[in-house]
């Protein structure tokens, strides 16, 4: 039998586990983007041309629509240039590419900023190629032709293995 000394440590040890494991805070490590802001945990990457902008009448953007997708912007979202300063909401105009981070499962955008010429270009191409890689209407490629498994004397006669 354990002493009693011994099941109080493990009493405690065991609340001070459960604390941890189910009602304790946990925090993930802090994640920085290429501009040095604090991205939040739950952000997704995203990016894509600007197709509408809605502005309230303090020139803050009530809704941002970009590759037909609606987004709201959180109140203390960062919204930069194309050179990485801070800049307005208003400068964000219709046909721009832009780089963003939005929270998981919502619409939400936490930081906007303007995408350099070059990543733009990438990214279009990036979308074509996988349009063209999806693409039903060509025809599939056939599979090479291989001799059957049977050993004997075959011959390939218009796509067909024979013996």
């Amino acid at each position: 039998m354990l002493p009693v000394r011994r099941l109080k440590m493990l009493a405690l040890i065991a609340t001070a586990l459960q604390f941890l494991l189910l009602q304790g805070p946990v925090r993930a490590e802090d994640s920085y983007d290429i501009h040095g802001d604090l991205i939040a945990f739950t952000s997704l990457p995203g990016y894509g041309k600007i197709d509408k902008v809605d502005l309230n009448q303090e020139g803050l953007i009530e809704m941002i629509t970009i590759n037909d997708t609606n987004y709201t912007c959180v109140p203390d979202a960062i919204f930069r240039d194309g050179n990485g300063a801070i800049t307005p909401q208003a400068s964000m105009k219709e046909g721009l590419f832009v780089e963003f981070y939005y929270l998981e499962n919502t619409t939400k955008i936490t930081k906007i900023w303007i995408s350099t010429e070059e990543l733009a270009e990438e990214h279009s191409r990036d979308a074509s190629s996988l349009a063209s890689e999806t693409d039903t209407g060509s025809e599939e490629e056939q599979p090479a032709a291989s001799p059957p498994p049977h050993p004997g004397e075959v011959i390939l006669k218009d796509g067909v293995w024979q013996n």
